[in-house]
């Protein structure tokens, strides 16, 4: 770290009371900025963290969103699919009921014929 001339003016006008602790001074100022710089960049990559953290969120949210309405729409499929099993199975009964109905009558015809002869 490069000392600005304001440094350079108060070293020299501290110099009668010892170059050595003014020096220390000087070393402890920049240890402290150094910390300093040091903490700002752990926040700055904290709130980095956080930031990714908060779109991974926001993504799981939507995701979870879709989800649900896929399980909804799915659940429709199924139930709308089932009413139409029942529909074809109710149609076979009655195709069969018919079925059978004129099976009887041409049995009954016959008979009925034979019943004549």
């Amino acid at each position: 770290m490069e000392r600005s001339d304001d440094t350079l003016q108060a070293t020299s006008a501290l110099e009668p009371i010892g170059n050595d602790a003014f020096e220390e001074v000087i070393k402890d100022m920049e240890a402290i900025q150094l910390e300093k710089d040091s903490a700002v960049a752990r926040a700055n990559a904290y709130e980095e963290s956080f930031r990714k953290i908060a779109e991974r969120l926001e993504l799981a949210q939507k995701q979870l969103a879709l989800q649900k309405e896929l399980a909804e729409k799915r659940r429709k499929v199924a139930e709308t699919e089932h009413q139409l099993a029942m529909a074809q199975g109710l149609n076979e009964v009655k195709d069969s009921a018919k079925r059978l109905e004129e099976a009887k009558q041409r049995r009954d015809a016959k008979l009925k014929k034979r019943g004549q002869k």
